[in-house]
């Protein structure tokens, strides 16, 4: 080889996939040979600039000092809170979904008042929301209790 190797084929040699004409030439040209050692320095620098790094990085964060007679004391994962969390809100929740039996009545032991029946109907057809639902009723305050706890003036 007249010329000299361009920086692709003598990356490849310092990479050990050079040709037997690639070897020859870096071995009887000075200036292909000087720059492989200069490619060479420069990734060994760069290798230990890297190390230095970790390594200072690594003794900033040191391992916690463990006393002999004491047991080192595990870590407890992320995972076991957000479950002991979950438990916490389902047993919080769960009164919540726990619903009383509705208890029917015999229509054939009740009385047959007449009024009594009509009062029934008229207090079922007055509802404003279903009857299932009246429970929640409780949970929302009435204008009086606002405006006594400084609500509404």
């Amino acid at each position: 080889m007249s010329k000299h190797l361009t920086e692709v084929q003598i990356a490849r040699c310092f990479a050990g996939q050079y040709t037997i004409d690639e070897r020859q030439h870096i071995q009887q040209c000075a200036a292909c040979g000087a720059q492989l050692d200069r490619l060479a320095s420069s990734i060994s620098l760069f290798r230990n600039a890297v190390r230095d790094r970790i390594d200072a990085r690594v003794a900033l964060h040191a391992p916690a000092i463990v006393f002999e007679d004491q047991p080192p004391v595990p870590a407890t994962p992320t995972w076991k809170w957000a479950m002991v969390t979950l438990v916490a809100v389902l047993l919080a929740a769960l009164p919540l979904f726990i619903t009383k039996p509705q208890q029917f009545v015999d229509n054939a032991s009740a009385p047959a008042d007449p009024d009594i029946l009509m009062r029934e109907i008229n207090l079922h057809l007055s509802r404003t929301m279903p009857a299932p639902m009246e429970p929640i009723l409780i949970l929302i305050p009435d204008s009086e209790s606002i405006r006594h706890l400084g609500g509404v003036q």
